[in-house]
C-alpha cells in the first residue's frame, strides 16, 4: 500500500488478515497437537499460549483462530489414531500421487487458505465497489473475452444467456476452446453465451459485454447465491488445482492484476503468500 492512502475499515480488517495468515499458527498447531496428549485440536486450543508467536507473526488470540478452522482441521485429526481419512486422491504435477502426511496436509492447507481468502477478497472487492470481474473486456483491451467458470449446476444460473452445448465443445477443454469456431468465426466474436465444454461450463462475455445478473446500476442479482468462483476473486487459491486426472499440488496462489485491489495491496499479498510458504503468481485476465 502506498504511504498516505486512506483506507476503509473493510479494507483495515482485510489487511489485518493478510498480515497474519491462519496456516503458519495451524501447521504449527498441527504438529504440537501430534507430540501431545490431546484428543483432538478442540481440546488443544485453550492451552496454546496468549500470544502465541509463531515465526515473525504474533497471534493475540491463537485459539479463537485455531477454532474458526475445525471444519478443515478434521483432516488433520485423522493422522493420530486410527480414524478413517476423506481425502481425495492428489497428484503432483509429474503424476505421481501424493500420499500420508502430505497429501492431507496439502488438503487441510488448502481448506484453510480458500476460506480465509474467501473473507479477505469479499472484504476487499466490497469496499472498492467495481465490477471490473463481472464485465467482458474494454474495447481497447488486448484479450478478446473474459471467462467466468462455472461449477456443474451453475450454467442454470445464466438462463438470460444462449447455452452453446455441441460435440464441437465438449470434446474442448477450457484450456483448448480458443481453437474454436463458429460459423467460421472465432467463438467469443459472438453474442454472451454459457458454453460446455469436456471439464465444465464457462460464461464467456465479449468485449464490452456485461454480465447478464448485473441490474443497471451494476449490483449483482444473485449475490447470496453467486457461482463459486465470484466468491474469490481475484486472489485465487491453488494449493490443490483440478486437473483432468483429478486434484493436483500447485502450492501456489493466484492475484490478477486487473483487480483494483490487487495493485493497491500488492506487496500485502506478497507477504501473505511468502508467510504461508506457497508460491504467488500474479496475472492479467484482460489486458
Amino acid at each position: 500500500m502506498t504511504p498516505g492512502q486512506e483506507i476503509s475499515a473493510l479494507e483495515s480488517h482485510a489487511l489485518g488478515m493478510l498480515e497474519k495468515p491462519a496456516w503458519p499458527l495451524v501447521h504449527l498447531a498441527f504438529y504440537l497437537y501430534l507430540a501431545g496428549d490431546y484428543d483432538g485440536f478442540r481440546k488443544m486450543a485453550p492451552d496454546l499460549p496468549v500470544p502465541m508467536e509463531v515465526g515473525e507473526t504474533l497471534y493475540e488470540e491463537p485459539d479463537l483462530v485455531l477454532l474458526s478452522h475445525m471444519e478443515a482441521l478434521q483432516s488433520l485429526e485423522t493422522l493420530k489414531g486410527d480414524r478413517p481419512c476423506q481425502v481425495s486422491t492428489i497428484h503432483h504435477p509429474d503424476g505421481s500421487q501424493v500420499k500420508g502426511t502430505e497429501a492431507v496436509v496439502a488438503w487441510t492447507k488448502h481448506q484453510v487458505l480458500e476460506r480465509e481468502l474467501e473473507v479477505i477478497n469479499s472484504l476487499l472487492c466490497s469496499a472498492q465497489g467495481c465490477d471490473l470481474c463481472c464485465t467482458g473486456p474494454d474495447p481497447g483491451d488486448e484479450k478478446e473475452y473474459f471467462e467466468i467458470p462455472l461449477e456443474g449446476a451453475e450454467a442454470k444460473m445464466f438462463t438470460q444467456v444462449p447455452l452453446v452445448s455441441s460435440e464441437e465443445t465438449q470434446v474442448l477443454s477450457r484450456e483448448d476452446k480458443d481453437s474454436l469456431e463458429i460459423e467460421g468465426r472465432p467463438f467469443y466474436s459472438k453474442e454472451t453465451a454459457v458454453y460446455h465444454w469436456r471439464d465444465g461450463f464457462s460464461l464467456i462475455l465479449p468485449k464490452e459485454a456485461r454480465c447478464p445478473n448485473l441490474d443497471k446500476n451494476g449490483r449483482c442479482t444473485v449475490y447470496s447465491n453467486r457461482p463459486w468462483v465470484c466468491r474469490r476473486p481475484q486472489i485465487f487459491c491453488y494449493v490443490l488445482d483440478k486437473g483432468r486426472q483429478g486434484l493436483i499440488m500447485r502450492d501456489s496462489l493466484l492475484a490478477v492484476l486487473d483487480c483494483p485491489y490487487v495493485n493497491k495491496y500488492r506487496e500485502e499479498i506478497e507477504s501473505y503468500a511468502r508467510l504461508c510458504g506457497t508460491e504467488l503468481i500474479f496475472r492479467r485476465n484482460k489486458v
